[in-house]
């Protein structure tokens, strides 16, 4: 269907987004050029705000705010890319149709499994929802490989450093769901040449929907997620216990914990490593860290925090290789050096 020559979408406030062109322009087309306006217009009206509001400084004398700004307002091509918007869009419904099945479960039904570890379960949801996920991944993206937690397969394997690879944890946070102790989470990443290039976690209990695109920003329920450059003494902090490889490193990070108390509100733990990196690229903590977690716990979560401006290393300040198990670290991008990571003896 066109739409005639010379007419006008207009936002609520009366501003003009796009005009129809001589010959006329599909719905799709026009909505298209809308939402890309809209978003050059609001990070726009962003960077204006809050350029000079924020004293934190690069090195070349601009904000976080100025960086981050900048990044967003060059888009990449990707992200007005039909096919990659609509890849999203794709993996999002995925990830909420997963969540429906987590909905489903009732309290006799999540019959418990254990896997290797102190406390690991699994239970047939588990199994179910990783299914399904699957098999609906395949059908929109058939030649990507594929990760999961409940296949047992750890090893990142050679084939997996070139094209698409989906990463995914059908429930995070296994003995919450379990117990009914919410959260739990579907998180889904899809790695790129080894690498993250999308990010979707999706929370069925609270509708909470978490997504990323590599340079192309992160969202909450359609709401972009900006800086946070709230100081760490001002923040929450998330923490997880890595139950399952020991008691050493659980000690560990009950120990790091009370190194991050006192430079912190108080501490959080959640139970989900995918949720809690959430929470970090939302500012609802400033800070989430974890000494042991697999490729599946921290894939997608930390595209997500990354695009909405913070930083995620493991824990003793390394880049991340997305090749496996690793301790991580994530901050919103107002908590200092200093706060950031524990002394490095604490860390097993």
């Amino acid at each position: 269907e066109r739409i005639p020559s010379g007419c006008r979408l207009l936002h609520a406030s009366g501003m003009r987004l796009a005009t129809t062109e001589p010959g006329g322009e599909t719905r799709e087309q026009l909505r298209c050029e809308a939402i890309r306006r809209i978003r050059l217009l609001s990070m726009q009206s962003y960077f204006v705000l809050e350029r000079d509001r924020q004293q934190n400084s690069h090195p070349d004398g601009t904000s976080v705010y100025d960086q981050h700004c900048k990044r967003r307002i060059s888009m990449s091509q990707d992200y007005e890319n039909p096919k990659a918007a609509h890849l999203l869009s794709e993996i999002k419904d995925i990830a909420k149709r997963a969540g429906s099945i987590m909905l489903s479960a009732s309290v006799d039904d999540k019959s418990v499994m254990s896997k290797d570890g102190h406390a690991n379960f699994v239970t047939l949801y588990d199994e179910k929802v990783q299914a399904f996920l699957i098999a609906a991944l395949s059908d929109v993206l058939p030649e990507a490989h594929f990760v999961g937690e409940e296949d047992g397969q750890e090893v990142f394997l050679p084939e997996f450093e070139t094209g698409y690879t989906f990463v995914i944890d059908p429930i995070d946070g296994t003995s919450n769901f379990m117990k009914a102790y919410r959260p739990g989470v579907t998180s889904i990443a899809l790695l790129q040449n080894g690498k993250p290039y999308l990010g979707v976690i999706y929370q069925p209990y609270s509708e909470q929907m978490f997504y990323a695109q590599k340079g192309a920003g992160a969202f909450e329920n359609g709401k972009p997620l900006l800086p946070v450059e709230t100081p760490l003494k001002d923040c929450l902090v998330g923490m997880g216990t890595s139950p399952y490889y020991g008691e050493e490193i659980s000690r560990s990070a009950l120990e790091i914990g009370l190194w991050y108390l006192n430079r912190s509100i108080d501490i959080r733990r959640t139970g989900s490593a995918c949720y809690d990196l959430c929470m970090v690229a939302s500012g609802r903590t400033g800070l989430f860290y974890e000494p042991r977690l697999c490729l599946w716990d921290y894939a997608a979560g930390c595209c997500i925090v990354e695009e909405a401006g913070g930083k995620v290393t493991d824990m003793y300040g390394n880049p991340l290789t997305y090749r496996g198990k690793t301790s991580l670290c994530a901050a919103a991008s107002g908590v200092s050096k200093e706060d950031y990571l524990p002394p490095r003896q604490m860390v097993k």
